[in-house]
């Protein structure tokens, strides 16, 4: 299972880890894992290309990846919401194999 989590500070996400296989299908014909990649990845270089103040950190054989948000701006803030809802879209439809929890401080 694919587990997200989601911390907000003030309604703003501070950072957002996504860690662990689906198990919809073997790797590398996994529809689920490779959606909620293609979305985590994309929300990188959006944030990249945005030149927002974040660092990200991969662990391939975890497997995890985790966005951080340094510094927050109206653009890291959309993205970062965006990228929830498309997760969350996603887990609508794979309950089974995608669990996003958020947590506020």
């Amino acid at each position: 299972m694919i587990i997200v989590n989601v911390i907000r500070d003030n309604d703003k996400i501070k950072s957002l880890t996504m860690s662990g296989h689906s198990g919809y299908d073997e790797i590398g014909r996994d529809v689920v894992c490779a959606s909620c990649s293609s979305l985590l990845i994309h929300t990188i270089n959006l944030l990249e290309e945005f030149k927002c103040d974040f660092e990200y950190i991969q662990n391939e054989e975890e497997p995890l990846i985790s966005i951080v948000i340094k510094t927050y701006s109206d653009t890291s803030d959309i993205l970062m919401n965006v990228l929830v809802k498309d997760l969350n879209d996603v887990s609508e439809g794979y309950k089974k194999f995608i669990k996003i929890k958020e947590n506020r401080r």
